[in-house]
């Protein structure tokens, strides 16, 4: 049985765009279901595809616009998405003859139920495969990595929080290849035999870039044109717990909570249990970590991977953050809330994030992350430390919610994490300080994350 890729791809991007789906999950079910079938460049380039229709959206819906008569909203799902996915290529893949392009999209149609619109989706196309080949080329091909479509109210957001040079290097930060970010987890064995592990996995399909921060962080960049390095999860040296998946962001923040051994960490929000297992190995896997969430199927995956990991320490627990526990109060040394927040900092690896976030929904998150840190607040002990982070770069969420804090309770000092950092050879110079970290998305590299620590003074 031969898999159709394009119409792959066309029903994927419907589940994303039009329905609300999650592009992660959907790819990785539809990926799972070709099985055998599909060899590593078919696979490819049904991610590729779907991934960039899915980001840059907004663009290829206004050539779409431009050049049929009837609106995006009027149009039939399935033809909306075999256009847009069938603009995408024109767009951005290179490898893709225009006439393959545009040939393959009207056969998807004329194969369908909608077979009396093949000729609308031909014209279409046409049109805009006429418009592309009378604009600049330098735009509108030929570039590895096109710069993400961002709502106008991101865009303008980020222009307002950071200024416009800096929103245009976060963009193109968003824009960059999405890198493999590993975690070598020292409890299951000594760094230099994992890396070599790696380096047998990753070779001649990747690059192998250490983290600039984490010493545990390894960066794999598939190289152009080269294989896929597969499913992490038939990955030896992942099934037996020696690395895992998490960036080199989420390392960081869960650094800063500078969880040492017998020491007892609260990590509210925790799941999937990345930093409570970063943090259960910087313990030694010594004391104790508390790791909450508030739905029992997200709780099962934290000790599923705690399981795998060797992290012993770990307790998770099933708890809603907005609500404080009697018995936590000043009960742990260390405290790390990662909220719930915009997302609007990895938007690279989930671009789908810009289709299921509205602004209206901003305040309630800024209502949530409050009641939250007065949750977190609560069960830190004199002379205890608080982090606060975020994977997002709105300053609503981030800076402005910890001087909102800080204001309610003077028993809070901010520690000044650039000097900290400094001090501990950690520094990050492709970040912005205000005694705060904000980690701008990297090319190649990291993605964007905010985070503030606390100390309780009394």
């Amino acid at each position: 049985m031969t898999i159709d890729i394009r119409r792959a791809a066309v029903l994927s991007v419907r589940r994303i765009i039009d329905q609300s789906g999650y592009a992660s999950l959907v790819i990785s079910q539809t990926l799972d279901s070709f099985g055998p079938q599909a060899d590593d460049r078919d696979r490819r380039f049904y991610t590729n595809l779907v991934y960039t229709t899915v980001s840059h959206r907004e663009t290829i819906d206004g050539y779409i616009a431009a050049s049929s008569k009837v609106s995006l909203k009027k149009m039939d799902s399935f033809v909306r998405n075999v256009l847009r996915v069938g603009v995408c290529q024109l767009l951005y893949f290179d490898e893709v003859r225009p006439y393959a392009a545009v040939n393959e999209s009207v056969r998807l149609v004329r194969s369908s139920r909608l077979k009396n619109l093949a000729p609308f989706t031909n014209a279409v196309l046409r049109s805009v495969q006429r418009t592309i080949e009378g604009q600049d080329q330098a735009k509108s091909k030929g570039q590895a990595s096109p710069d993400i479509d961002l709502p106008g109210w991101v865009l303008e957001g980020l222009v307002r929080d950071y200024g416009e040079k800096t929103a245009q290097k976060i963009k193109e930060g968003f824009s960059g290849p999405h890198p493999l970010c590993l975690r070598i987890n020292r409890l299951k064995g000594p760094a230099a035999g994992t890396m070599q592990a790696i380096r047998q996995w990753a070779d001649g399909k990747a690059d192998i870039i250490p983290g600039s921060a984490i010493p545990e962080a390894v960066f794999l960049i598939r190289r152009t044109g080269g294989e896929s390095l597969g499913n992490i999860e038939e990955f030896d040296a992942y099934r037996q717990g020696m690395v895992t998946v998490q960036d080199e962001s989420s390392m960081i923040a869960a650094s800063l909570v500078e969880a040492g051994p017998n020491d007892k960490v609260l990590d509210l929000c925790a799941a999937p249990g990345g930093k409570s297992l970063m943090m259960a190995d910087r313990m030694d896997d010594r004391g104790l970590i508390v790791s909450r969430d508030i739905h029992p199927g997200r709780v099962r995956l934290i000790r599923e991977n705690a399981a795998r990991m060797g992290a012993s320490i770990i307790r998770a627990e099933v708890s809603d953050a907005t609500r404080p526990r009697p018995e936590d109060k000043a009960a742990f040394d260390k405290v790390l809330l990662d909220a719930p927040c915009s997302g609007l900092g990895i938007v690279r690896s989930k671009p789908d994030i810009l289709l299921h976030r509205r602004k209206e929904d901003l305040e309630q998150l800024e209502t949530l992350q409050s009641e939250m840190l007065e949750t977190a607040a609560q069960a830190v002990r004199t002379g205890g430390r608080l982090v606060y982070s975020t994977c997002t770069l709105r300053k609503k969420e981030n800076q402005d919610q910890v001087a909102a804090f800080l204001s309610r309770h003077p028993e809070f000092t901010l520690i000044d994490l650039e000097k900290e950092m400094t001090e501990n050879g950690s520094r990050l110079s492709d970040a912005v300080y205000d005694r705060c970290l904000t980690m701008l998305p990297v090319a190649k590299g990291r993605e964007g994350f905010f985070a503030a620590a606390m100390i309780r003074t009394r």
